[in-house]
């Protein structure tokens, strides 16, 4: 068992940077986001799995933050699918390549026009006895190595596998994707909080003039200071560029309870119109694409 489990996962991570037609995907880097900011075609900035992690029987949420032109956007058919499932082993897969073998593929969810879809996880093979192998290896280490410091239950009996959505924009295949723990089971914990359901919002002047450069701030509830944060805009220069980090994190305010972080941004307005701003918190501790637990908000500034 832990020669399969470890051939899966080593071979995912291998493949990490050879996704092929999937590559832009993973375009969600620091040095990619600097400069690729404005709204100037479709792609999905954030996704949100509600609760964040799957479990068998119960049925969840799945949201996405839609970003296109307005004057020239039509969203159609929308598919989801997970790829990698049903193995009685666990099993990590952090690329996309599976999604182009169709047998390993599973869909979850459709539907037409939507920027959100409800789904129960299928039925999936028990991992009963998925840390026998890890604990067996992890006894087998000479007393010389002294603790390396994991144990065997550190991993839990879980998948860690992709979702892809496809949503067609005016005819146009439109990808995005995350990755997810899925257990086979019911877990006796509770379920995490999805970072949706906290306060976020974004604060910015009700209007500006053309050229002329604002303030745009982004308040998400709780401690993100370890968080990045993505920017998009109709139009103009974002001065901070499309990636910041946390600025300041407020722990005293009696109407946050668990505190607030802010990021700041600077925007040199377009010529006209009345632009979108939005921005994206991925995952609050920074693991960009390898959470499906995204937030977000956006807002609207007139342009004199």
């Amino acid at each position: 068992m832990r020669t399969d489990l470890l051939r899966t996962g080593l071979a995912s991570l291998a493949l990490l940077t050879l996704t092929g037609c999937f590559g832009e995907l993973f375009a969600g880097r620091t040095v990619y986001m600097s400069t690729e900011y404005l709204i100037e075609q479709p792609r999905i900035g954030g996704i949100s799995l509600d609760p964040p992690r799957l479990e068998a029987g119960r049925e969840y949420e799945l949201s996405w933050l839609m970003l296109a032109p307005e004057d020239a956007a039509t969203l159609g058919d929308v598919t989801v699918t997970t790829c990698g499932l049903g193995r009685d082993v666990p099993t990590y897969i952090w690329d996309l390549n599976c999604f182009q073998i169709p047998d390993e593929v599973t869909p979850l969810a459709t539907g037409s026009g939507v920027d959100s879809v409800t789904f129960t996880p299928p039925d999936t093979p028990t991992l009963d006895d998925c840390n026998a192998a890890l604990e067996e290896e992890q006894d087998d280490i000479p007393d010389s190595w002294g603790d390396t410091g994991w144990r065997a239950d550190d991993f839990g009996c879980a998948h860690q596998l992709p979702i892809l959505i496809e949503a067609e924009v005016d005819g146009t295949p439109t990808f995005a994707a995350s990755f997810v723990e899925w257990f086979p089971e019911a877990q006796d914990e509770e379920m995490p909080p999805a970072a949706r359901t906290e306060r976020i919002a974004i604060q910015a002047p009700d209007s500006g003039a053309a050229g002329e450069t604002v303030e745009v701030t982004l308040v998400v509830a709780g401690d993100h200071r370890r968080g990045e944060f993505q920017w998009y805009v109709d139009g103009g220069v974002l001065e901070n560029t499309g990636w910041t980090a946390a600025a300041t994190f407020v722990d005293d305010d009696p109407a946050w309870p668990d505190g607030y972080t802010t990021t700041l941004n600077r925007w040199t307005l377009p010529d006209e119109g009345e632009p979108r701003v939005f921005a994206v918190l991925p995952s609050s501790d920074g693991w960009e694409v390898y959470a499906a637990n995204s937030t977000w908000a956006g807002t609207r500034v007139e342009v004199r």
